[in-house]
């Protein structure tokens, strides 16, 4: 969504066009309630389970979100590489069907899906 018009209710003065809202306008209510209580409690992740009433992995997996909608990376290292043979099993369960594309490739790229 993105505003098209804005106005000055001082002045009176009208802007129209097509306009970028900002990078926090992209989060949606839950995820804009729990940045701002993270914001409230400094990072504290426990005041912010009590305040929203929340368990820390669906905090986590929240917070995982927001920097997802932000654009940020988690500053978290990436998985080491697969090996040839970890590589050769994902390809295998392709192969016979356990597994979708978009599984494999997700598989193959390190990251949990």
């Amino acid at each position: 969504m993105a505003p098209r018009r804005y106005d000055c209710v001082r002045c009176g003065a009208s802007l129209t066009g097509s306009f970028e809202g900002c990078r926090f306008c992209r989060l949606d209510g839950e995820l804009l309630r729990i940045f701002e209580a993270f914001v409230r409690a400094r990072g504290n992740l426990r005041e912010v389970q009590r305040e929203i009433g929340i368990s820390y992995p669906t905090l986590s997996s929240r917070l995982d979100a927001i920097l997802r909608v932000l654009g940020w990376e988690r500053l978290t290292p990436p998985p080491p590489p697969l090996s040839a043979e970890e590589r050769r099993a994902v390809l295998d369960r392709l192969e016979r069907g356990e597994i979708s594309a978009l599984d494999a490739e997700t598989l193959l790229r390190g990251r949990e899906r």
